[in-house]
């Protein structure tokens, strides 16, 4: 700042991201209000977004991304992953969904896992799976969120077609694969079955995996 580098966005940006990551969202916030507006891009927009989301406050988010519309700034993908998992009403779930579709990112995978990960937390399933089918690359992470929406409403034998189709793309499982099948297995054949796949897929001593384990088998008796 003594150097005269204030008015520089990678400034103003590094020091967003420094207070953030130190867990000082108010040291960071005074820095971009102190900031000269000119020198804000998306990057210092997405910034504070992000850690504002982080740090569970959702609300102040979204009027900083009513803010970086106003300033002309265009979303980018980022802005609308951050934004969508900071826990909106649904009312604004659908006006995200909405603006990222409207900005041309719907073809894109992190945003619609987001999308999916956001709808289904207000256990809205039809929008979940009306993004999976849309979605023409989809990831292990698409997978988990399709998977653990099923098994949220405790319809395993979907949740397990969906596995299997998992499969069938040749998508390899991880931890959160096996932790989201686990809890709404239906009777001990399928705990079995989902230690089996665990085993063979290298994740059985995976805390999340054995913790998940337990708890199962313990729910079968």
């Amino acid at each position: 700042i003594r150097s005269g580098f204030w008015d520089r966005s990678s400034v103003i940006n590094s020091l967003l991201s420094m207070y953030f990551n130190c867990g000082n969202s108010t040291y960071a916030c005074n820095v971009f209000k102190e900031a000269n507006q000119m020198v804000r891009d998306e990057i210092t927009y997405n910034a504070v977004i992000n850690g504002l989301v982080s740090v569970e406050r959702g609300e102040e988010a979204l009027m900083m991304y009513k803010e970086m519309l106003d300033a002309d700034l265009r979303p980018t993908e980022l802005t609308f992953v951050s934004l969508m998992s900071s826990g909106s009403f649904v009312e604004a779930c659908f006006k995200l969904h909405a603006q990222a579709i409207k900005a041309g990112y719907e073809p894109c995978t992190a945003v619609s896992n987001a999308a999916m990960a956001m709808y289904a937390d207000h256990g809205l399933l039809d929008e979940v799976i009306k993004i999976f089918k849309k979605l023409e690359e989809k990831d292990v992470v698409s997978w988990n969120t399709v998977i653990a929406a099923y098994a949220q409403i405790d319809c395993f034998r979907l949740a397990i077609m969906a596995f299997m189709e998992m499969q069938r793309t040749s998508v390899e499982p991880d931890e959160y694969t096996i932790g989201s099948l686990l809890p709404s297995s239906e009777c001990l054949d399928d705990v079995q079955m989902l230690y089996a796949l665990a085993l063979k897929n290298g994740l059985s001593l995976v805390s999340e995996v054995v913790n998940a384990l337990i708890s199962a088998f313990s729910k079968q008796g």
